[in-house]
């Protein structure tokens, strides 16, 4: 059975979002800027998650985050990912599962909350989370708030498909129209048809058929 993780259409959604290896975003370091200051966090991150790796898109306050790429095998977000359920850990030391976690023992995170990042389809990209170096008693609200600021991520990434999706289809509108017009304007046929009293009426004509026609006018003239 595909993992979470490994789902293609979670895949191709993480890769239609555009923002693997992509710079810094203005929008989302606004959120977890604020997202730092609402819930009073030294951390806040906002990860994409795919099979392979964690892409940092944007990030407050965590040195450990500024090459952007990090091991799946160091990322508590992956379990929010698989799980696409809110984790909140106020000691990962006292933690069953956690305790021996990478990102306590390499990374020195203690204190975890992070919430699933999910698009209009329902696919989850990453995780919107806070970190802090010390136990950290997160509370209900704090956790409402990332869940605020999560979807306004996730909205954020929605929109911006939208608009690349507009974007593709004015450009196949305007390829299909200039494939149009080369064959208009090669075409040497024309469409005549006749109304009700047997009157001829030209619907469209080829350039070229034209340009015969034109031609053909001049020589009988000449003649």
């Amino acid at each position: 059975m595909t993992s979470t993780l490994e789902d293609p259409a979670r895949l191709a959604a993480l890769a239609a979002a555009g923002l693997l290896d992509a710079p810094a975003q203005e929008p989302f370091d606004r959120l977890t800027r604020l997202a730092a200051r609402v819930v009073r966090a030294p951390i806040a991150l906002m990860t994409l998650v795919d099979c392979e790796r964690e892409f940092c898109a944007s990030a407050v306050g965590d040195p450990s985050a500024a090459n952007r790429v990090g091991d799946l095998s160091h990322s508590l977000c992956r379990s929010v990912v698989e799980s696409a359920e809110a984790l909140v850990v106020d000691d990962l030391r006292r933690h069953a599962r956690l305790q021996s976690h990478p990102a306590l023992q390499e990374l020195g995170v203690v204190g975890y909350a992070g919430v699933p990042v999910v698009t209009a389809d329902g696919h989850v990209l990453g995780a919107f989370c806070v970190a802090a170096r010390e136990p950290r008693a997160w509370s209900d609200d704090d956790v409402a708030a990332l869940q605020d600021l999560s979807a306004a991520a996730a909205t954020e990434i929605d929109l911006r498909r939208a608009i690349g999706n507009m974007d593709d289809q004015h450009r196949r509108l305007r390829d299909s129209e200039a494939r149009k017009a080369a064959i208009l304007e090669s075409a040497l046929d024309c469409v005549v048809t006749m109304d009700a009293g047997a009157r001829r009426r030209l619907q469209s004509c080829g350039r070229a058929h034209l340009r015969l026609l034109a031609r053909g006018g001049r020589r009988a003239r000449a003649e």
